[in-house]
């Protein structure tokens, strides 16, 4: 890999920095609702199959989600990026 490869990149939406990135979440099985695991997408499935296996302690289960930067507050005055993680229900 070369200085400046980017291994899990970003797809920007416009110019002002918000962007998005495919990936995978480990969800829990929490109080009979299913809820992510750590607040992290993985770049591949295996990583995240890894992850679980290592550090869940619990009924989980590995699904696709869609990682989000957007800007949140007034623009061009008190903005700032907000992030927010969209679990696939297709799985």
């Amino acid at each position: 890999m070369k200085t400046g490869d980017v291994i899990f990149p970003w797809t920007p939406l416009d110019r002002f920095g918000q962007a998005f990135r495919r990936g995978y979440v480990i969800r829990i099985l929490e109080r009979g609702q299913w809820k992510t695991w750590g607040d992290t997408v993985f770049a591949s499935q295996e990583s995240a199959n890894i992850t679980a296996a290592r550090c869940v302690n619990q009924i989980c289960d590995v699904v696709p989600a869609k990682e989000i930067v957007h800007r949140v507050g007034k623009p061009l005055r008190d903005f700032r990026f907000g992030r927010k993680i969209i679990v696939d229900e297709r799985s």
